[in-house]
């Protein structure tokens, strides 16, 4: 009968994994930090087996400070930090550093997507702003400089299906609120936006579908039990952005509540009921 359960945030700077009571109380926790790398000025990048490593390691301790029987976690859920991604090929292994969210190399592809659809255009799409810090601007920069890049990738997926993937899920996949500073998502749809995609060249072949979160997507494989410490065939089920997961976790689930992160960036999140129409100012 499981009595616990598992979170692991894999953030920009380290990753935390805490086992948890069913009733929310906290039982152990490890975190591991890793670095990013900045190759040219504005650039930020950061080696996925750094984050996939530092689960590994943290996961074995947390077991071992709570010296629970790893057979009784019932399930095991990642969030992420959001806006990362990297270039996979068919055997899910990375093709390069990712880039990362804050990486900024992308100012004038940003300045040309504001031109091309208009801020208020693209605000009613994606509802978000158009920033060089978005994934979108980022995509089109490696369709105009890294062509090479593009042709190998089997997929470009971000942090937190890919871990999953790790541990064991065969499913393709990504969900809405990793997607949140993405930018190439029709919030209305919660789906890729097939005109946004096609102003830039970009397939869907090459993303992965946009499923729902807070669901099961496979099991700890034999390989990943090794690595981790936790018992084959634990549920391992789809989390969300890191921001999002944060809010719900603070209580932030009805209008009129926000609540402000101070991490690696400062984040206000607040709850509607519905959109909000306007524009990006």
């Amino acid at each position: 009968m499981a009595k616990f359960v598992v979170g692991i945030d894999a953030g920009t700077t380290g990753l935390k994994t805490m086992i948890f009571e069913l009733n929310g109380n906290p039982v152990a926790h490890a975190y591991r930090s890793y670095p990013c790398t900045f190759p040219n000025a504005g650039w930020v990048e950061q080696n996925p087996w750094d984050l996939w490593n530092a689960l590994c390691e943290t996961s074995k301790e947390a077991i071992a400070k709570s010296g629970i029987d790893p057979r009784e976690i019932g399930s095991i859920a990642i969030s992420s930090q959001r806006g990362t991604f990297f270039a996979i090929d068919k055997d899910w292994n990375p093709i390069e550093d990712s880039i990362v969210w804050s990486d900024v190399r992308a100012t004038k592809e940003a300045q040309w997507i504001g031109e091309h659809f208009g801020i208020d255009k693209y605000y009613g799409i994606a509802a978000s702003a158009m920033t060089p810090g978005f994934s979108y601007s980022k995509f089109k920069w490696v369709r105009d400089n890294r062509p090479d890049l593009y042709d190998k990738a089997y997929l470009f997926v971000n942090g937190q299906e890919w871990l999953l993937h790790q541990l064991g899920s065969e499913e393709v996949f990504t969900d809405p609120s990793s997607l949140a500073m993405n930018g190439m998502m029709d919030v209305a749809k919660l789906d890729w936006s097939d005109e946004l995609l096609d102003a830039i060249d970009v397939s869907r072949a090459k993303l992965p579908p946009v499923k729902q979160p807070a669901r099961q997507v496979g099991g700890v494989s034999k390989k990943a039990s090794e690595l981790t410490g936790f018992a084959v065939g634990t549920p391992i089920c789809v989390g969300g952005g890191d921001q999002q997961c944060a809010a719900v976790g603070s209580g932030i689930i009805k209008e009129g509540m926000a609540e402000i992160t101070i991490g690696t960036a400062g984040v206000i999140v607040a709850a509607v009921d519905k959109g909000i129409s306007g524009t990006s100012a």
